[in-house]
């Protein structure tokens, strides 16, 4: 006869004793703990713990795309390893934070990182400044380096406001090219 030996082949019996809270006697009590419940909470190790820290504050964003659970799921995993790490610093003592500060710390720290480059991105708010701010007439008029290039996109024409792709090298100013004398000569 063979005997296979696993995890499985804990019995009910013996029972042991275990403390629990009893809310209708408002304390703690005895209660016979089965022996696979007794041999489970001994040996159970760090998956089940990061398994239940990570319910506590799971990513409950829902997503049609068959890759974002696998994502989340890596998220939420790199975020409970370092806050275990965290907790295994000096910092941990004389700042202690739980697992909720610490995931709210650590997105602080990429908003405060990435909001900074992030104001500059799209339309610019309000009017475009007067041309006479872009290009000073002390300047515009000097006829020193005013050269007209080819333009990256098209814009409005700084004198006849029509559109155009050629601009005053100098001031990145739009300019069609029978234009661009009279923008730099006074009349």
């Amino acid at each position: 006869m063979i005997t296979v030996w696993s995890r499985s082949h804990q019995t009910i019996e013996p029972c042991s004793q275990a403390q629990r809270w009893s809310y209708a006697e408002k304390k703690k009590i005895s209660i016979c703990q089965p022996r696979v419940i007794a041999e489970y909470n001994k040996h159970m190790g760090g998956v089940d713990r990061m398994d239940q820290n990570i319910a506590q504050y799971r990513i409950a964003i829902r997503s049609k795309k068959w890759w974002w659970p696998f994502f989340s799921y890596c998220a939420d995993v790199a975020m409970q390893n370092a806050w275990l790490l965290y907790r295994m610093t000096e910092a941990n003592k004389t700042m202690p934070m739980d697992q909720l500060q610490f995931r709210r710390a650590v997105c602080g720290v990429y908003y405060a990182r990435y909001t900074a480059e992030r104001a500059n991105v799209g339309r610019p708010m309000g009017r475009p400044k007067s041309l006479g701010q872009r290009a000073p007439p002390d300047v515009r008029y000097d006829g020193v380096n005013h050269m007209i290039a080819q333009g990256h996109t098209q814009r409005r024409c700084g004198l006849c406001s029509k559109k155009v792709t050629h601009i005053c090298a100098k001031y990145d100013i739009g300019l069609h090219v029978w234009c661009f004398k009279d923008f730099h000569s006074k009349q």
